[in-house]
């Protein structure tokens, strides 16, 4: 197909957002009927995101030092290849909590595409017709709960469709370098104790640290990295993919270090809560599903062609120095995925697996009625005794916040992005090239790229709502963490924030508000 002619059809695909369905050579697609009751059923299940944690960094930490994670480590299904759908949390987390490609689902996505951080409307909700886990869980008779520290799954009027079918939302919010994982395992816990002889549950724990302790300013980075020992930095300093910390005394150096004290502190939270399950013998009748939404940049990228520049007005200096949601990079799509079950044993999992997989994973060991016509996802357990076809598996991601919109498009250590306003496409090899500093030119890569990239096009749903509205002080609190850094705050037809809404408390949307799931 001419070159022209083949940027012209990927760019219109992406345009049109046309309703149908991936056709039948769609790689990925699962047999929808296979989400029935298994040996490996269980009462309860426990999602855990230690949001913004690149799966180096996770494994590094807790190969260089052994920490009270470590150990439970080794009993988990450990899934050492897993990738994000998407560079920032609204898609990501859709993909979770749906087991479809951002394309279907819609949540997070922005309805239009532009060459630059310029001006843009809030992001979609989700599609109406598509069915969230919790909501499946609950018509069963389940007990649903979200404890969370991110505003998209802690508050309902601007979740996007994240918290569709949660009884029981509890909200907290991540102040400087405090760590709120204590607190909101105690309430977990509370609530795990309750409803564990009334059905069972569905629970998600959401965690922030590694997203926003080394969002602060330089003052408060300084003064809790002056609180660590030496051995602690030791431990923080021996990872540094990309020279970061060449120079100790550099802001980006100092992020970067408190960014990994974070992962080390989520990392010790989740072992504790494992603990205090064993101890209730939680762990008998109840599955635990850790994973990161994405990852986070550390100037791995800066100046790349491709990297969305610097703006003024920005609340921080998102993406060339550090962030997410502007890339597809490894260091954002790479992300930790482990699986605490009753009926397997401990193993590290290296064949290819995506967070569209944990949703047919949790309806099967839920025995839901759960199964969307067309899943992207594949059970986990699939990957145990993976098929011997001599092909791998096709893995994608779309979703940017920042920039230019693309799709990642990755089979084995093949990996392409494709660049919508554009039509361009970089080709890396990951296995030469693991840090993707070389972008290939390969006419042969490109033509079997293209194919696989139509497939994923063509499941695009057309918007089915606005844009989510949100009020001058939900748009600031995002903003502050690097989200909607454009957007206004005329707040005229946005909905006001809910009264009486303090930590730890169920969110409780006013019945003024105007949008939003």
């Amino acid at each position: 197909m001419p070159y022209l002619l083949r940027c012209a059809l990927l760019l219109a695909l992406l345009l049109s957002a046309c309703t149908g369905e991936p056709d039948g050579t769609h790689e990925n697609d699962a047999d929808p009927g296979v989400a029935t009751a298994t040996t490996g059923s269980v009462d309860n299940l426990l999602l855990v995101c230690i949001d913004t944690v690149r799966a180096d960094a996770f494994y590094s930490l807790g190969e260089s030092s052994a920490d009270a994670l470590s150990p439970w480590q080794e009993r988990a299904l450990d899934f050492r290849r897993a990738s994000s759908a998407s560079s920032w949390t609204v898609p990501a987390f859709g993909s979770v909590l749906t087991g479809l490609w951002p394309s279907e689902h819609a949540a997070g996505r922005f309805d239009r595409v532009v060459a630059e951080m310029s001006v843009r409307p809030p992001p979609l909700p989700a599609a109406d017709d598509v069915e969230f886990l919790p909501q499946a869980a609950g018509k069963q008779g389940m007990h649903t709960a979200s404890f969370s520290a991110s505003t998209w799954t802690n508050y309902r009027v601007i979740s996007l469709g994240l918290l569709r079918g949660f009884d029981e939302v509890a909200r907290y919010q991540v102040a400087a370098q405090d760590l709120l994982a204590p607190t909101m395992i105690d309430d977990l816990m509370r609530s795990f104790a309750k409803h564990r002889a009334e059905g069972g549950g569905l629970y998600l724990l959401h965690l922030m640290e590694a997203h926003d302790w080394h969002t602060r300013s330089e003052e408060s980075l300084d003064a809790y990295l002056a609180g660590l020992d030496e051995q602690e930095l030791a431990v923080l300093t021996a990872f540094d993919p990309s020279g970061t910390c060449r120079d100790r005394d550099s802001l980006i150096c100092k992020r970067f270090l408190v960014y990994l004290s974070a992962i080390r502190a989520q990392r010790e939270a989740v072992a504790t809560l494992l603990d205090r399950l064993q101890a209730v013998n939680g762990l008998d009748d109840t599955a635990v599903v850790l994973f990161s939404d994405h990852g986070e940049e550390f100037s791995e990228h800066a100046g790349a062609a491709r990297t969305p520049a610097r703006r003024e007005g920005f609340a921080r200096s998102y993406p060339y120095e550090y962030g997410h949601g502007g890339t597809m990079y490894e260091e954002i799509l790479h992300v930790p995925l482990l699986v605490w079950h009753p009926a397997h044993d401990g193993a590290v999992v290296d064949e290819p697996v995506s967070l569209v997989d944990i949703a047919p994973s949790v309806a099967r060991w839920l025995d839901l009625d759960f199964a969307p016509q067309a899943w992207a996802g594949r059970h986990l357990e699939e990957a145990l005794a993976p098929a011997d076809d001599g092909e791998e598996r096709v893995l994608y991601a779309s979703g940017i916040a920042y920039g230019e919109q693309q799709v990642a498009v990755r089979r084995g250590a093949r990996k392409a992005v494709w660049f919508a306003a554009s039509s361009d496409s970089d080709f890396f090899d990951l296995a030469t090239d693991p840090a993707e500093r070389q972008p290939l030119a390969s006419p042969d890569w490109a033509l079997h790229f293209d194919g696989l990239l139509v497939d994923y096009l063509d499941s695009i749903l057309a918007p089915q709502a606005p844009p989510g509205t949100f009020s001058d002080q939900q748009i600031k609190s995002l903003q502050a963490i690097g989200y909607l850094q454009n957007a206004d705050t005329n707040g005229t037809t946005a909905p006001r924030e809910a009264p009486g809404q303090e930590q730890g408390q169920p969110d409780k949307p006013p019945a003024e508000a105007s949008a939003g799931p």
